[in-house]
């Protein structure tokens, strides 16, 4: 009964309820990279479309945002080694 509770309290506040299991890493680190690859593309043809030009300052109040993520993507990258070091630690 607990745990039934606990899944609709984080239901009700929009999450997901914590599983016993969690998806390893790596998976999770690739899924999410491919998702946010996607919905980057998607972001990058909005710009391309031909409506843009005249839109350009309504949609200029999310350069904020767009700033902050490529400064969370920045701060991702500096944790992670470059292909040199990377390929140095698969040859240890």
């Amino acid at each position: 009964m607990k745990n039934d509770d606990a899944k609709a309290r984080f239901k009700r506040r929009g999450k997901a309820a914590p599983s016993a299991e969690r998806e390893p890493l790596p998976e999770l680190f690739h899924r999410r990279s491919r998702d946010l690859g996607r919905k980057a593309e998607a972001l990058r043809m909005l710009v391309g479309d031909k409506r843009f030009a005249r839109n350009r300052k309504k949609v200029a109040q999310y350069r904020a945002d767009l700033v902050r993520i490529r400064d969370d993507i920045d701060h991702i990258l500096q944790h992670l080694p470059d292909d040199a070091d990377a390929d140095a630690e698969s040859a240890a």
